[in-house]
């Protein structure tokens, strides 16, 4: 922990730019997907990260200013040299708020409990909102529809037709990685606190990952139950349970086919092997990235850049996307600079270590990191967590002294 000193509470409203523009910004008009809401979220994303970047010691020098440096000069050396005639220069407004981002220095922020009882109410309005689309309730489908749209035209509507609950996701991908980060936030505060009711509003989203119905979700979904498993008490692991349970129950009363457990054993095996989605889906010979794989192989030293071709695809795989465009130089600096921003930045290794892995690991699949609303939740997710470090502190210095010793120095904050 950093000296009691050097640390700041948050500002609210600061606090909600982040979580609300992050998670909220629109990204259609009409249902139809909407470029000028795009360069609006990256400005009003920009402007929120500059406000962090600009504070006093708000920004890291050294290694992190040094990979944001090689990542511009990779990809605009990559760009000159390119060997695609057509350009997409739009691309590269996400590797710029991306290289602000990973410079940011958040170290000396922390959540207070306005910012926790903010999220408690975001995590709220969310579970009702999924659990809504679940059961496909009209107004909130066309409202999703015309707000947050994204990809193409016609996968929005396909993913609530089937009653996924994306929200303002897009695809069941996606939401199924913040619907985990949702949960993780929970349990982290739950530890910290030990209240019941953070950890009841963050169990629901296990069953509405399973509502997914992707690779993804089901995998998030597992690792959310060893999680919980590990970290409630047996009073606590039986309620949470029964709520899954129930959540599954009310999935299947929904018209869904998971009324057993063998069911829901078949569903994720058919998912797991589907050619159509998941890893096979982009990394088979006939997979999504088959044309993007066969271009690296056959052009290993001459990365495009932010060239672009309407044969190619740009957001199937983080990995192959940096491969593509950078090759391993570009693909170095973004994942070592994402690993150096939350090890610097998170109080806890453990903490620095779970965002990095499951960032890098949803990456195989999406290229999560210049997704526009992870510029702004990552950060509130940075700060979020060393908020509840500090709780956690405060708890255990409370519980010492109680127990009649008085602990001293910088490191121990004040309650």
């Amino acid at each position: 922990m950093p000296p009691l000193a050097t640390l700041r509470t948050i500002s609210p409203w600061l606090a909600a730019a982040l979580l609300l523009g992050g998670l909220y910004f629109p990204s259609a008009r009409g249902g139809a997907i909407s470029m000028p809401l795009y360069f609006a979220h990256s400005a009003v994303s920009f402007i929120v990260l500059a406000a962090l970047l600009c504070r006093r010691s708000g920004m890291f020098g050294g290694v992190p200013l040094l990979l944001a440096a090689a990542t511009h000069a990779v990809l605009l050396t990559c760009t000159l040299l390119s060997p695609l005639l057509e350009y997409a220069w739009g691309a590269g407004i996400s590797f710029v708020l991306l290289s602000v981002l990973l410079c940011v220095r958040l170290r000396d922020l922390v959540a207070g409990r306005a910012v926790f009882r903010l999220f408690f109410l975001v995590n709220l309005v969310n579970l009702a909102a999924a659990a809504l689309l679940t059961f496909r309730t009209p107004w909130l489908v066309d409202f999703v529809i015309e707000n947050y749209s994204m990809g193409y035209p016609e996968l929005v509507p396909s993913m609530l037709a089937s009653g996924k609950p994306v929200l303002m996701f897009g695809s069941h991908s996606l939401a199924g990685f913040f619907f985990y980060a949702f949960f993780l936030l929970a349990l982290e505060l739950y530890r910290a606190t030990r209240r019941r009711a953070v950890l009841l509003a963050g169990v629901p989203w296990i069953p509405l990952m399973v509502a997914l119905n992707s690779v993804t979700s089901y995998i998030f979904a597992g690792v959310a139950l060893a999680q919980l498993l590990a970290t409630a008490g047996w009073a606590d692991r039986l309620g949470a349970a029964l709520l899954s349970t129930a959540g599954v129950c009310l999935y299947a009363w929904a018209g869904h086919d998971l009324s057993a457990a063998a069911g829901l054993v078949e569903q994720l095996s058919a998912v797991m092997k589907s050619s159509e989605n998941g890893l096979l889906g982009r990394y088979s010979a006939a997979g999504a990235l088959a044309p993007n794989l066969s271009f690296i192989a056959q052009h290993p030293f001459s990365p495009i850049g932010l060239g672009f071709s309407d044969q190619l695809f740009f957001a199937d795989s983080g990995p192959v996307d940096y491969l593509m465009r950078g090759s391993f130089p570009l693909l170095i600096a973004v994942y070592a600079g994402l690993f150096v921003f939350l090890r610097r930045n998170l109080w806890s290794s453990r903490h620095a270590w779970i965002l990095f892995l499951v960032y890098l690991g949803f990456e195989i699949g999406y290229s999560n990191l210049r997704y526009p609303r992870t510029m702004l939740f990552l950060p509130f997710m940075v700060i979020f967590l060393n908020g509840v470090e500090f709780l956690h502190a405060q708890r255990t210095a409370g519980a010492a002294a109680r127990a009649g010793w008085r602990p001293g120095g910088a490191a121990w904050p004040a309650r």
